[in-house]
């Protein structure tokens, strides 16, 4: 396989680094439109900490709309290490701390009497280019501690 361009390399990294920034500010700012055009028609995502996944481009939209829709929420991403594998497939490793705060009428799913969720953990995206736009193919999220009040 040839090896790709620097400068396309280094284009698809920073291509990527735009992609998993809009993901979390589009679920911060509940831009849920936006948010559904971030994914392939088959991605899926996998919550090792709460045991769910859920696959496909509209159900990936309306469940985390559905967990996280009336629910305060801040995301913060560092570190990223993404590998590009050739000029359409890559995967990133992302360290991850978050914030949220349930309203006092939505319930946590595990526990009602839980209202503010603090975590820190890594997100291990694969991605895929397709008609010319990276776009997430796969999610798996591992929490490494959370906090819950």
């Amino acid at each position: 396989m040839a090896e790709l361009d620097p400068l396309v390399r280094l284009i698809a990294i920073e291509d990527l680094r735009v992609l998993r920034a809009q993901y979390w500010r589009f679920v911060d700012t509940k831009a849920w439109d936006e948010f559904g055009e971030l994914f392939t028609p088959t991605c899926y995502f996998t919550n090792h900490e709460s045991d769910y996944t859920f696959a496909g481009k509209d159900q990936m939209r309306d469940q985390i709309r559905g967990i996280l829709g009336e629910v305060f929420t801040f995301h913060a991403g560092h570190q990223s290490e993404i590998t590009i594998h050739d000029a359409t497939h890559a995967s990133g490793i992302w360290a991850i701390s978050d914030y949220l705060v349930f309203p006092e009428h939505v319930e946590y799913p595990s526990d009602p009497l839980i209202k503010t969720v603090r975590s820190v953990g890594y997100y291990f995206d694969t991605y895929e280019k397709v008609d010319d736009r990276w776009l997430f193919a796969g999610i798996d999220f591992h929490r490494m501690r959370t906090d819950k009040q």
